[in-house]
């Protein structure tokens, strides 16, 4: 802190020469007026710290002055002094905010002792102040960096450091992480910073209590007192740690105390333990704000995702039912106009065959009725497959898969390699062989419309607990969010999850795709 500036208020020369030569062994900057109105507009331009007036002044008394510099500086602190010392004015000049008041003729002790009184309570309110301010300060920044921005403006401007950083600390790890400095910022945000075996931070760390030291060179930690001058131009020290509660949060560190007096002082250290605690406070309750809003995004995250998955499973189940009346609407349709026609086309053939008169004509119309049934009974097994995959109920899953890969492969120009393991000799529950089943036809489909795949791989591996199935292709790829909402996949993904099981896809365009199926089974 720079050296305090004393303002004395008198109408006689004598009285401001004396004070003058008594404060200057203090070292303490002298302003003198010899009225009010002139030590008033001395307070305005110069600010000084203490303020030593006469009671007894021409148009404006002591008691007057001390009103209106208070109303300029409330932490301006006085010193009245007069030649007729009473109780009545004592009283009067301590209501009106007076610190002390001297006797005339001034004498040196009283005077040095109520100067330096007068300057630890300048200090004390100055101190106070800037405390109300970091903490508004403190308060106003809703950021972290917000936080660490204003804490090196106002610490610096409080104290006259030069170096400041705050580090976080990690119990488990016991590792710092540097939060912010201004002589470092490279090493910003880095971790596991080292806190050494021993030093200030250690300390403060292992005792939580603040580490001051005015002087390395004469301190426990002299061995690194030039290595500190070398760094820091100096070798003084405040390390505080940040508690809320019982936890530690982080450590305070400041260094290269440049403004005078030399060190840190008593009343510094009362400051810095009062900031230290907004500042651990207000880092708190924002890392607490950040774990809170980054749960909130997370909960808004899910919550979308829910309602996305809401609205594909809505219009899955609209699909459905449509599915369902198109389905119900073929079949009618296939069994009026194909079986149907060939039925009646049998029963008029047969009803033909009744009248024939002709041994000849009877057996060709008798091969031609044989053709047609067998036709209506291909046509018929045609549209059964459709509605139920009934080869899963006379070959098991991997008949049924083998037959479905023929079919494909006889209508596609691609190869399809299935590979089964763990079936052998058991089969799984008649649902996750259907769903298991779907799941390959529907990966079918979608190759056959869209991937121009040549290789397309099958893969299904029973486990103790579990079974999985890999379909693979090496077609064109596609973007996997787009894909999600597809009715095919959102298909497989209602049957897998009916199971208890996970659905993965996994692709990239001109990179081929992949459909990984996890599906729980009872022992």
């Amino acid at each position: 802190m720079s050296a305090l500036r004393v303002l004395v208020v008198d109408r006689e020369p004598v009285v401001i020469t004396t004070a003058r030569a008594m404060l200057n062994q203090l070292e303490y900057k002298v302003l003198a007026a010899d009225t009010g109105f002139k030590g008033l507009e001395l307070i305005r331009t110069h600010r000084p710290d203490i303020v030593i007036a006469d009671v007894q002044m021409p148009t404006m008394n002591g008691l007057e002055f001390l009103q209106e510099a208070r109303a300029i500086d409330p932490d301006v602190v006085a010193i009245l002094i007069t030649a007729h010392q009473t109780s009545a004015k004592v009283r009067e000049a301590m209501k009106q905010g007076a610190f002390d008041i001297l006797e005339k003729p001034l004498r040196m002790g009283p005077v040095l002792r109520a100067a330096e009184r007068a300057a630890i309570r300048r200090r004390q309110l100055v101190q106070r102040r800037r405390v109300e301010t970091l903490a508004r300060q403190v308060n106003k920044e809703l950021k972290l960096s917000g936080l660490f921005a204003c804490l090196r403006k106002e610490l610096a401007h409080s104290l006259g450091v030069r170096l400041f950083s705050v580090f976080l600390y990690d119990t488990p790890t016991d590792a710092l992480t540097l939060a912010c400095s201004n002589h470092v910022p490279k090493a910003q945000g880095k971790e596991n910073i080292s806190i050494g075996l021993e030093g200030p931070m250690r300390t403060a760390i292992k005792t939580r209590a603040p580490v001051i030291v005015s002087r390395f060179a004469n301190s426990r930690w002299r061995q690194t007192a030039k290595q500190r001058e070398r760094r820091y131009h100096d070798d003084t020290s405040a390390t505080l740690p940040l508690i809320v509660g019982d936890e530690l949060i982080g450590v305070l560190n400041l260094n290269d105390k440049v403004e005078p007096p030399e060190g840190f002082e008593e009343i510094d250290v009362s400051y810095l333990l009062i900031a230290a605690e907004h500042i651990a406070s207000a880092i708190a309750v924002r890392q607490q704000t950040g774990r809170l809003s980054a749960a909130l995004e997370e909960l808004r995250a899910a919550q979308n995702q829910l309602a996305a998955e809401s609205r594909a499973r809505a219009k899955f189940i609209e699909r459905v039912i449509t599915n369902q009346e198109e389905e119900r609407r073929r079949i009618s349709r296939e069994l009026h106009d194909e079986a149907g026609q060939w039925l009646t086309s049998l029963i008029a053939g047969l009803g033909s065959l009744e009248s024939s008169t002709q041994e000849y004509e009877t057996r060709d119309k008798a091969i031609r009725l044989r053709r047609l049934s067998q036709f209506t009974l291909d046509e018929i097994r045609r549209v059964s497959r459709g509605l139920r995959p009934t080869a899963l109920d006379s070959m098991g899953l991997e008949g049924a898969l083998q037959q479905l890969s023929d079919e494909f492969v006889g209508t596609h120009p691609a190869h399809v390699d299935i590979e089964m393991s763990g079936l052998t000799g058991r089969r799984l529950p008649e649902a996750i062989e259907i769903t298991l089943y779907r799941a390959v036809q529907e990966a079918l489909t979608n190759v056959a419309k869209h991937a121009s795949a040549a290789v397309i791989s099958i893969v299904i591996d029973r486990q103790q607990d579990r079974v999985r199935a890999i379909i693979e292709d090496d077609g064109v790829g596609f973007e996997v969010k787009r894909a999600n909402g597809g009715l095919g996949i959102v298909g497989i993904r209602e049957r897998v999850e009916s199971l208890h099981g996970s659905l993965q896809i996994e692709s990239h365009p001109g990179e081929g795709a992949a459909l990984v199926i996890d599906i729980p089974v009872s022992a």
